[in-house]
């Protein structure tokens, strides 16, 4: 038998070294390696004329005047300023809030314009700005156009003008009617309208028509969403002391969500997320872009993501200027993503999405989703609350209700211990 040579050997005991990994490469597009990621802007305006009983969302607990206004405004635009979004790929800005018209038209004016001077937008496709029907005057959306605004949301949440008084709403239906009306004839042709279900005291026939007449008056784009009940809410308190009535339980809301899904399909309008329907070309740029893009956030209370990075600014109003004021940033605190905490992220965040391709998956992460989550999507599955098809996987009616629980099962390791510690606190 012949003898073995010495480089022979030392190939087969692995001796030397590795100057190349991995071992295997694909086909790829150059635009993947070299192409920049479509990316949004949200700004987050935290002032409101009056709070709403049900709104957990970052607001200032100050008394909303001029001079606030403007230090928070400059501390905004020196935010804006300072950021690093300006070779990206924006394709959409989305204003949210809070109320962002309760701002003067010289206020907004100034954020737009460092906005737009501070980045490129050779790609912008849509500007959205939240709007309440109090303050949607005509100086304040003609301004809006002026400054190129192309799609208003509308808070308006129910046509009921009883359930609107009990929710400590500031309009009533004939409010938002008026500005509706005001924002067509000013040019606005595309129109987001937001409504709540699952309210105190509603029906499942009060809901199906309060969406019938919102449905009348043909927005480009309505936005359902199941009332959630916070503990740091008035609407919580009210509750507790059953100064309003229950809400419907969970067989009638998942009978809302079935009767409106198809009378809104019914009417053309198609499902893009779980809160959002729109007809063609009115979808919701921002949300579509933002699951898998860099968002930049500006604002009290914003979060961005920025590739691996996810991030939030300081809440509090003063400690947010302060911050811009001392470090010339607002971020207060963040991490970044590991691999597992990114497949964690985009497969808690797919039922927002109502479901997910199992090729992006793939695309995007480099492996089948079954390798790692093989046994919590049969288990989902088996409780109808997830459905597969050769391609993809998409949730049943019945886990848009229980949406919740299903993104909770795909949370991290260590996103569940911190959950555990924080609910601790909660329920003390």
């Amino acid at each position: 038998m012949k003898k073995e040579s010495n480089w022979q050997k030392a190939i087969d005991e692995g001796a030397g070294i590795v100057g190349n990994y991995p071992i295997v490469l694909s086909s790829i597009r150059q635009e993947d390696i070299w192409g920049k990621k479509n990316s949004v802007i949200y700004i987050h305006i935290p002032f409101c004329k009056k709070v709403c009983s049900f709104c957990c969302y970052n607001l200032t607990k100050n008394i909303f005047n001029l001079e606030i206004e403007e230090r928070y405004v400059n501390a905004l635009i020196k935010e804006i300023s300072a950021s690093s979004s300006d070779n990206e790929n924006i394709v959409s800005i989305y204003m949210g809030g809070g109320t962002p018209t309760i701002l003067t038209e010289k206020s907004l004016y100034n954020i737009f314009n460092e906005v737009f001077k501070k980045n490129k937008f050779n790609n912008i496709k849509q500007i959205t700005v939240e709007t309440n029907p109090i303050v949607s005057t005509v100086n304040k959306l003609s301004a809006l156009r002026e400054i190129g605004v192309n799609r208003l949301s509308f808070g308006l949440q129910s046509d009921n003008d009883n359930m609107l008084k009990m929710l400590n709403c500031p309009h009533n239906y004939n409010d938002f009617i008026k500005a509706y009306n005001t924002a067509r004839q000013l040019g606005f042709d595309s129109i987001n309208v937001d409504l709540l279900y699952r309210l105190p005291g509603q029906s499942l026939s009060d809901w199906i028509n309060t969406v019938k007449n919102i449905i009348e008056l043909k927005p480009e784009h309505i936005s359902i969403y199941s009332l959630g009940i916070v503990k740091s809410t008035k609407l919580y308190s009210d509750l507790i002391n059953v100064s309003v009535p229950d809400v419907p339980d969970l067989f009638t809301e998942l009978e809302m969500r079935k009767a409106v899904k198809l009378l809104l399909q019914e009417h053309g309008y198609k499902i893009n997320t779980m809160d959002e329907f729109s007809k063609n070309g009115h979808e919701n740029l921002y949300s579509q872009v933002s699951r898998l893009g860099n968002t930049f956030a500006y604002g009290a209370g914003a979060r961005g993501v920025y590739n691996s990075y996810i991030y939030n600014n300081a809440e509090d109003i003063d400690d947010y200027i302060n911050k811009l004021k001392i470090y010339n940033n607002s971020i207060n605190y963040g991490m970044k993503m590991s691999g597992e905490e990114k497949r964690a992220r985009y497969m808690s965040l797919m039922p927002y999405y109502l479901g997910f391709s199992k090729n992006e998956y793939f695309n995007i992460f480099g492996m089948k989703v079954e390798l790692l989550y093989k046994d919590i999507l049969n288990e989902l599955i088996k409780q109808d609350l997830l459905t597969e098809t050769p391609n993809c996987y998409k949730l049943t009616d019945k886990g848009e209700v229980y949406s919740i629980k299903v993104s909770k099962l795909f949370y991290s390791e260590q996103q569940m211990r911190i959950e555990k510690i924080i609910r601790s606190y909660q329920d003390l």
